[in-house]
């Protein structure tokens, strides 16, 4: 399912949108999803191993937990800026990504309004986005819903892009 969750994604969108053609769309997207996926396959075992050296944590701060306790102290500030800087980085990515797609799927926005209408959208998005976390019970039960939920518009996606039969008119 992680994997078909990456098809699923918002930022393969902005690979699909940047590719000069189908078969560029095609392989790009097979060629990060084998580089994305064998990159979260390496996570597993960190977390295995975090969880066996520290066995009463709160599975939601198994990694500030493992940053704080095995990392050097220099180190630490270090690995909490890339941690927050790669949280960010697909924040706006996905937010961004969503709003292009709202706007493509619709078509009714003057090209001199994209760039409002956008903003009004990712606003929308985001502030929709903080109130699901807020509401939410721990961060694994939202990203096992979204793992979930990406793997069903991965596999939606991948027919789309792969499957023959597939037509403009039977896409929509």
């Amino acid at each position: 399912i992680i994997v078909l969750a990456y098809f699923g994604s918002q930022d393969i969108f902005q690979r699909v949108y940047a590719s000069r053609d189908k078969p560029t769309a095609k392989k790009s997207m097979l060629i990060t999803a084998v580089i994305v996926s064998s990159i979260l396959l390496l996570t597993i075992p960190l977390g295995l191993l975090a969880r066996i050296a520290f066995p009463l944590i709160n599975p939601n701060e198994i990694i500030p937990t493992l940053i704080q306790q095995v990392s050097i102290t220099g180190l630490i500030g270090l690995l909490i800026v890339g941690y927050l800087a790669t949280a960010n980085s697909t924040a706006d990515t996905e937010l961004l990504t969503v709003a292009s797609n709202i706007i493509r799927d619709f078509k009714t926005v003057k090209t001199k309004n994209i760039i409002v209408v956008s903003r009004l959208i990712m606003l929308i998005i985001g502030g929709v986005g903080i109130a699901i976390a807020a509401l939410a019970k721990d961060i694994l039960t939202l990203v096992v819903t979204l793992i979930n939920l990406f793997g069903i518009l991965g596999v939606i996606i991948l027919t789309t892009l792969f499957w023959k039969r597939v037509s403009p008119i039977s896409a929509t």
